[in-house]
């Protein structure tokens, strides 16, 4: 049996969409699927925040700003990149 995602609210919605934006295609291939989805995304929030176990908030907080800083690089598109690449 799968999930009929279609009945539920919008508020609902936007959980599931923020919790796994692929929900309505997970829902309509299969329910544990997206069980799993929901739940591994819960556990990722809730239990596996932090980057290591006793590690303070303030260097936890400062690892998560050079993350955001280096993700920043891959976002950038350079047309002279992607023209050297085709």
């Amino acid at each position: 049996m799968k999930p009929d995602v279609d009945k539920a609210n919008n508020e609902t919605k936007e959980i599931l969409l923020r919790l796994v934006p692929t929900y309505e295609t997970l829902a309509a291939a299969s329910k544990i699927h997206f069980i799993q989805s929901i739940i591994s995304r819960l556990l990722v929030d809730t239990i596996f925040e932090e980057y290591f176990i006793g590690l303070p908030r303030s260097r936890a907080d400062e690892l998560r700003n050079m993350e955001t800083y280096l993700r920043s690089f891959g976002e950038r598109k350079d047309p002279s990149i992607s023209h050297a690449l085709t």
